[in-house]
C-alpha cells in the first residue's frame, strides 16, 4: 500500500504488541521510519516515554489527555513534517546543484590546465593575476614542419587540421611522459619546455629524449601514412623570462 499516511499515533498499551516493540519495527521499516510518531502513554509510564523518545518518537501525550491539546499536537507535527520534507527537497536540489557546479569546475579546470601551465592557473585562480618570472636552466624545444606552407595549399583544410591534431596529440603525450610541457602551437610550429615553471635538473636530457621519440614516431608513422611529414627541431638551453600576456585572451 503506497498510502502510508502522514502521522502515526501509537499507544503504548495495546492488546497484542506494546508500543515500544511496535516503535522499533516502525523505525526499521524504510517506508515508515520517517513518518512522525506521536506516542501515547499513561502518566505512570515515565520510563517508557523516555525509551520511546530515545527510539525516535517525535513527541508524547500523557493519558488521559485533553482532546483539544491532542488535535493541536497532531497539527504541529504535521506542519513540522511538511517543513522537513520541504527542507529535504531543498537539500536534494542543493546537492544536485553542487554536483553540477563541481562538474563544471572540473571541466573548467581541465580546459585551463590544457591551455596554461598548472602554476600559472593556480596563481590566476588564487590572486587573479600572475607575475612574470625569470627561470634559470631551462631547455626549449621548437619544431616546424618541412614544406608545410606548400602542402597546406593543396590539402583540404579538414584533412590538414586532422593531421596536425593527430601528430600534436602524440607530441603532447611524448612531452608529458618525459616531464616536459607544451607551451603552445602556432600553425605547424610546436613549442615546448622543460625546467619551467618547475625546476628540473634533467631539463636538457628530457627535451632531447622527447625529440628523439618524436622523430621515431614520425618515421614509423610515415611508413603507412597517406601524407608523410618531416620536421625540423631546434633545442636550446639557458635562462628565460616567462609570463602570460593579455587580459581576456592569454
Amino acid at each position: 500500500n503506497n498510502n502510508r499516511g502522514d502521522i502515526i499515533i501509537l499507544d503504548n498499551h495495546m492488546p497484542i504488541k506494546d508500543g515500544i516493540s511496535t516503535l522499533k519495527e516502525l523505525k526499521n521499516d524504510p517506508k515508515l521510519k520517517n513518518l512522525p510518531v506521536l506516542f501515547l502513554s499513561a502518566t505512570t509510564d515515565k520510563e517508557q516515554v523516555v525509551r520511546a523518545l530515545e527510539l525516535g518518537a517525535d513527541d508524547y501525550i500523557a493519558k488521559p489527555f485533553n482532546n483539544d491539546e491532542f488535535i493541536a499536537r497532531i497539527r504541529v507535527h504535521l506542519r513540522i513534517d511538511i517543513l522537513k520534507k520541504q527542507l529535504y527537497d531543498k537539500n536534494l536540489m542543493l546537492e544536485k546543484m553542487n554536483k553540477e557546479i563541481e562538474t563544471e569546475k572540473v571541466k573548467t579546470d581541465r580546459l585551463l590546465f590544457n591551455t596554461l601551465p598548472r602554476k600559472i592557473v593556480e596563481d590566476l585562480k588564487k590572486y587573479g593575476k600572475t607575475e612574470p618570472e625569470t627561470f634559470k636552466d631551462v631547455t626549449v624545444f621548437l619544431s616546424d614542419i618541412v614544406s608545410f606552407t606548400k602542402q597546406s595549399s593543396i590539402i583540404e583544410p579538414v584533412i590538414l587540421i586532422n593531421e596536425l591534431n593527430e601528430m600534436f596529440t602524440e607530441f603532447d603525450n611524448i612531452m608529458e611522459s618525459n616531464n616536459c610541457e607544451r607551451i603552445k602551437t602556432i600553425g605547424d610550429a610546436y613549442l615546448a619546455v622543460c625546467g619551467m615553471p618547475e625546476q628540473n635538473a634533467d631539463h636538457a636530457k628530457n627535451i632531447i629524449n622527447a625529440a628523439v621519440e618524436i622523430l621515431n614516431y614520425l618515421k614509423n608513422r610515415n611508413k603507412k601514412a597517406k601524407i608523410p611529414w618531416f620536421i625540423r627541431i631546434g633545442i636550446h638551453s639557458g635562462n628565460v623570462v616567462g609570463g602570460i600576456v593579455g587580459i581576456t585572451k592569454y
